[in-house]
C-alpha cells in the first residue's frame, strides 16, 4: 500500500517535472 502510494507520487512528480522543462523550453503547444 505505502509502496504503491510512493509510486504515484513519483509519475506525478515525473509529469510536474516533465510539463515544467516542456514550457521552459519555451514550446508553444503542451502535449496532450
Amino acid at each position: 500500500v505505502r509502496l504503491a502510494s510512493a509510486a504515484l507520487l513519483v509519475v506525478a512528480g515525473a509529469y510536474v517535472i516533465y510539463y515544467w522543462l516542456f514550457y521552459s523550453a519555451g514550446g508553444s503547444t503542451l502535449p496532450g
